[in-house]
């Protein structure tokens, strides 16, 4: 008899926790979530990807990024003041050494649109997300992951079977901010890039 008032002791006291643990973000939930990313992003379909981000992003998401632009060619040139006809003239000194830089806080719906420019506009258009750090939160609720994002497109090459190879375009450091309310999927509601790019937009 004592034995089967503690196994149902002990059955008691388990069924909580395993009830805590569905709330919980779990490691294997956000390789999911990055590799369906990565499979959205990439599929020749836009409505697949449109739709990925829309079930999986805040309507209130921010995504802010930060970009370096590389022009090897002069990056200068791009700036002037005067009429173009009369050259190049600026209204302030520029350091050649440095590259250009700038800053863009998007909403939900403008990151998905500026996803779908970069499809249309660049031949090729890849993109892949690679973990480098996860932190989940003592709740559990809440992760940071650390993610190396690739943006690629098509390039010619004369000396390859295809006539073409992949090329590396930009390279973002970024931290996703995902949580997870309740069994439903895991949400994406901030994402903050460092991006170093040799693309215009």
């Amino acid at each position: 008899m004592r034995f089967v008032l503690t196994f149902l002791a002990l059955l008691v006291m388990a069924v909580p926790s395993a009830q805590a643990t569905e709330d919980r973000i779990m490691v294997t939930d956000i390789h999911n979530f990055v590799a369906h990313a990565n499979s959205a992003i990439n599929n020749p379909n836009m409505n697949v990807g449109r739709n990925f981000l829309n079930r999986t992003t805040a309507e209130n998401a921010i995504f802010e990024n930060r970009v370096a632009v590389y022009t090897p060619a002069d990056p200068w040139h791009r700036v002037w003041y005067n009429n173009p006809a009369y050259g190049y003239n600026y209204r302030y000194p520029l350091n050649p050494y440095y590259n250009p830089t700038s800053m863009r806080n998007l909403g939900k719906w403008n990151h998905i649109n500026m996803l779908e420019s970069k499809k249309r506009m660049i031949p090729g258009y890849r993109a892949e997300m690679e973990i480098t750090n996860t932190v989940i939160s003592p709740y559990g609720g809440t992760a940071i992951v650390d993610v190396d994002m690739r943006e690629w497109s098509l390039a010619y090459t004369p000396y390859h079977p295809t006539l073409s190879q992949q090329v590396l375009n930009a390279n973002s450091k970024c931290k996703l901010y995902l949580s997870k309310m309740g069994d439903h999927d895991v949400v994406l509601s901030r994402m903050d890039c460092n991006t170093n790019t040799n693309l215009p937009f």
